[in-house]
């Protein structure tokens, strides 16, 4: 897979380069900043229950992604409503991305993501929708997945690593992406392993010359490889690069 090798490439120089297996990482992460106080969230908090009750979706998404912003426990407590409860994607996908603003409570932000991510990583895995409508649910199944890991990235916790690790191997190209550029981010040293399995399927597959793509898929397959058999030989050929770039941008800053 032509993304993920060129993420993960970049991702491991990030682990190793920038001292993954250092003791002094977690002493080092800046403290999160404190909560917004009551006074301070509560006429946000009414502005969100009146623009979410309007019938127009861009309102309703602009109420969630404004009180995502702010660090207080009644926000995070609607957050977690919303991803769990809520049946339109996009809702779902707007909420996401306010854990990723909840620092101030990480652990709980954390653990809410991961319990959601192992119910949902069957999400998006459709390689080939049999219609528009299931076209539809994929890509929204998947900007849900890609805004919690965007979050997951964010809030540095990662107690939850067994029940995230299978989402490297992830068949939508902008999940698995996402879920390494957190893993990268957070310096998840336990990912190399997984990570390093990618240099067994395309070892010369890809070159990085100047911000340029060459690739050699002639002659390869995933077959005989234990943790990719499953996966169709489609996966393996040439994928969108605009996911690519995304996951260097953040695995290189």
């Amino acid at each position: 897979r032509v993304v993920m090798r060129l993420g993960l490439v970049l991702c491991l120089g990030l682990l190793v380069g920038g001292g993954a297996l250092s003791a002094d990482d977690e002493a080092e992460r800046p403290k999160p900043p404190p909560p917004h106080t009551d006074a301070q969230v509560a006429p946000a908090l009414a502005a969100y229950k009146r623009d979410f009750a309007e019938s127009d979706m861009d309102k309703r998404l602009k109420a969630v992604r404004s009180l995502g912003r702010w660090r207080h426990k009644d926000v995070l407590k609607e957050l977690k409503r919303l991803l769990r409860a809520e049946a339109d994607l996009e809702i779902k996908a707007a909420a996401a991305e306010g854990f990723g603003y909840q620092t101030s409570f990480a652990g709980d932000a954390g653990r809410t993501l991961a319990e959601f991510l192992k119910q949902s990583e069957k999400w998006a895995s459709v390689l080939e929708p049999k219609d528009a409508a299931e076209e539809e649910l994929v890509k929204y199944e998947a900007r849900v997945l890609v805004a919690c890991w965007n979050s997951v990235g964010l809030l540095g916790w990662k107690d939850a690593w067994k029940d995230w690790k299978g989402y490297i191997d992830h068949l939508h190209d902008d999940v698995a992406s996402a879920a390494i550029a957190a893993f990268g981010k957070m310096k998840e040293y336990r990912a190399l392993a997984p990570l390093l399995e990618w240099f067994n399927i395309y070892p010369d597959g890809i070159t990085w010359e100047g911000g340029s793509v060459r690739v050699d898929t002639a002659n390869r397959s995933p077959s005989g490889d234990s943790a990719t058999s499953s996966m169709p030989a489609s996966v393996y050929t040439t994928r969108s690069f605009a996911t690519t770039l995304r996951v260097v941008s953040v695995c290189t800053m």
